[in-house]
């Protein structure tokens, strides 16, 4: 008694029932039943006790199905752009990832290279070390260490934002040591006779380098320089250990 029927209609609002995916035979069940009461006027009897009206709509449940059908192949397509938007997205961290690494690695392997073949005992040791840590330990643990180290170590508080500079320090350090040693073997492999004659020629230690060591170690590093770029691009899938969302997601 506390509540009244309003005679004007202040919005219309619609309603649906959802059901869970696949579960067709629940869903043929209410429709067959909605279907019922509305032929035996069960529905318009209940429409006129709260609504003082017949507002009730028929269906086909024909037509229910073709919606549902609809409705489901709409959401694939949804289900589909999304999936190729996340890929998208995850393929701009995987080249920022590879870009990055190739732009820092390539110079910073050239210098590694260079002390790791100096003639002072100390500087060529602590590079040898160097490059056997980098390359004798896993890159994943590395990029624990690199992300985890300074709250560990120092107790400096770790930002979100960090994650990626984390990866991108991890992967340049550690293929830095892996082109040294490229670039060394290539150097190391040019015959002692090809600086004595360039030296017999009048030639620096530039010019020698330049005009006649060079090309010959550019044209033997290619191959292995190559593999590693090839395996940089399968690597990349370890950035998401520390919650970097590339391709791999």
């Amino acid at each position: 008694k506390n509540f009244r029927i309003l005679n004007e209609v202040i919005m219309n609002e619609f309603y649906g029932i959802g059901f869970k995916k696949g579960n067709t035979q629940l869903r043929d069940e209410v429709v067959f039943t909605l279907s019922q009461i509305m032929k035996d006027g069960t529905a318009s009897k209940i429409s006129k006790k709260y609504f003082n009206a017949d507002v009730i709509i028929p269906f086909a449940e024909s037509a229910v199905e073709e919606s549902a059908k609809k409705v489901d192949v709409s959401n694939q397509l949804n289900n589909f752009f999304a999936t190729v938007k996340m890929l998208a997205d995850g393929l701009k961290v995987t080249l920022i990832i590879f870009f990055s690494t190739l732009i820092f690695a390539i110079p910073i392997g050239v210098i590694v290279a260079k002390f790791r073949m100096s003639k002072n005992f100390v500087i060529r040791n602590t590079f040898v070390c160097y490059i056997s840590i980098m390359r004798g330990t896993p890159l994943m643990l590395q990029l624990f260490v690199i992300y985890y180290g300074p709250w560990y170590l120092f107790h400096i508080k770790i930002s979100a934002e960090y994650k990626l500079i984390a990866v991108l320090i991890g992967f340049a350090i550690n293929y830095a040591a892996y082109f040294a040693e490229i670039y060394r073997a290539g150097i190391e492999s040019i015959p002692v006779g090809q600086y004595e004659a360039a030296k017999i020629l009048g030639y620096n230690k530039i010019q020698t380098f330049t005009y006649i060591i060079l090309p010959q170690v550019v044209k033997r590093i290619v191959p292995p320089v190559a593999n590693e770029t090839i395996t940089l691009v399968k690597d990349t899938s370890l950035a998401y250990v520390l919650g970097v969302v590339e391709m791999f997601a």
